[in-house]
């Protein structure tokens, strides 16, 4: 996503892209094949017990089998734990099978609808998930917006801690309430960087959005403000 946001002057025209069929254009089918044939080579070359070569390819399109490539959901948890179980004679405990909790919910990549379709696929998933970045899941338009905002003279920065986005470059204590904006640690502004007005130690933005890390929302800003760089990370 963020080498095609290059293209795009605005973020509306990016992201109309994004959700039209020319984002995902390339032999998605002739990936899936494959990928599931490599599986298949990997599980004879290594002579495991327990294959799930075939359970992908009888439910992939019915459900969420992974989270990312390389990251199972609770459904291949689920398959695998009972097959397990009947080569050892055991029963497990029953609730495992009813709940849909994710095992390993930290990470989780959007399904695209363009992908969905082409997979000929029961459902699609567009949320995007990294527990140890964003804390909450976000949705395909606010990923966008972080991906948009990442490229170029665009630019997005974490806050490292409690500070404020402020009207001069100055120390906040100088400023009147009217000239600053609270920005609690965690949170994400994005918008576009102006080097040539970096002055005493502040990065010079013109904000497009604030992410709060609160409760995962975009509020827009819309205006020029000055970020005391020691506070901030580049990136989210």
């Amino acid at each position: 996503m963020p080498e095609c946001a290059r293209l795009f002057v605005t973020f509306d025209d990016y992201y109309k892209f994004v959700c039209s069929s020319r984002f995902f254009n390339g032999p998605i089918c002739e990936h899936k094949e494959r990928v599931t044939r490599r599986l298949e080579e990997i599980e004879k070359a290594c002579g495991v017990d327990i294959t799930i070569s075939k359970f992908v390819s009888d439910n992939y399109r019915s459900k969420r089998l992974f989270l990312t490539p390389d990251h199972p959901s609770v459904h291949v948890y689920k398959y695998v734990a009972k097959e397990i179980a009947n080569r050892i004679g055991v029963e497990l405990d029953k609730s495992f099978f009813a709940s849909e909790t994710e095992l390993q919910p930290e990470l989780k990549i959007p399904i695209m609808p363009q992908v969905s379709e082409q997979l000929g696929l029961e459902f699609c998933d567009t949320e995007y998930e990294n527990a140890a970045k964003l804390g909450k899941a976000i949705s395909m338009l606010q990923l966008a917006k972080l991906e948009y905002y990442s490229v170029g003279d665009r630019v997005a920065l974490t806050a490292g801690r409690s500070t404020f986005a402020k009207r001069q470059p100055q120390h906040s204590r100088s400023l009147g309430l009217a000239e600053v904006l609270a920005i609690e640690r965690g949170d994400i502004v994005v918008g576009i960087m102006n080097p040539m007005d970096r002055r005493d130690g502040h990065y010079c933005v013109d904000i497009a959005e604030l992410r709060r890390a609160a409760d995962g929302l975009f509020v827009p800003i819309g205006r020029r403000a000055y970020l005391f760089d020691e506070h901030w990370m580049v990136g989210w």
